[in-house]
């Protein structure tokens, strides 16, 4: 399996805390605040993170429903987790069109999700399908993750498990069990 990874936070759980500061630190200035992400340990378990996934963004797919698809499999796959609480998409305020664009977190921050997920699904000239997306702490403005997969077009269903999870184990820092064995799917 190759991999593109952009990975802007030295660790994982130094990430999760100071998301959790930026919720505090956005109630003392007024901001919505929202629950903070779910870990166990010897506090033992918090409220599941508030995430917001919009529907990924199709370019050029012979069935654009696959993009809903895959969004409501990622959605399924991190609710059932139990680790996190997605929010309805009926209550998002942005439309993601581009997700090369940084996100207007206000918007996010209205519906006191933590984490934006974002994405992209573009068949390549090969007859490939792209996955792209990108994960953001809203409360921080903060660009989380970013990770580029590919595989075969009737592979779109696997896809959508192994990008769950990428977001379980960079939000939670222990490896998802979504999707154990997709060697037929790329990070190019």
């Amino acid at each position: 399996m190759t991999e593109t990874v952009v990975d802007t936070s030295p660790s994982t759980r130094r990430r999760l805390i100071m998301l959790g500061a930026s919720v505090a630190v956005g109630a003392l200035a007024g901001r919505p605040t929202a629950a903070v992400a779910k870990l166990e340990g010897a506090q033992g378990p918090v409220s599941p993170l508030p995430i917001a996934i919009p529907d990924f963004v199709a370019a050029g797919l012979p069935d654009p429903g696959v993009a809903r698809s895959v969004t409501q499999i990622i959605t399924a796959n991190l609710q059932r987790s139990g680790r996190f609480a997605p929010i309805d998409q009926r209550d998002h305020r942005d439309k993601i069109s581009n997700i090369d664009v940084i996100p207007r977190f206000a918007d996010w921050r209205l519906i006191n999700a933590q984490a934006l997920v974002t994405g992209r699904l573009v068949l390549e000239s090969d007859e490939r399908l792209s996955a792209q997306f990108r994960l953001w702490d809203v409360f921080a403005e903060q660009h989380l993750s970013g990770v580029m997969f590919s595989t075969s077009w009737h592979k779109w269903q696997p896809l959508a498990h192994v990008i769950s999870d990428a977001i379980y184990e960079r939000l939670t820092g222990e490896k998802g069990s979504f999707e154990s064995s997709a060697p037929e799917i790329t990070k190019p």
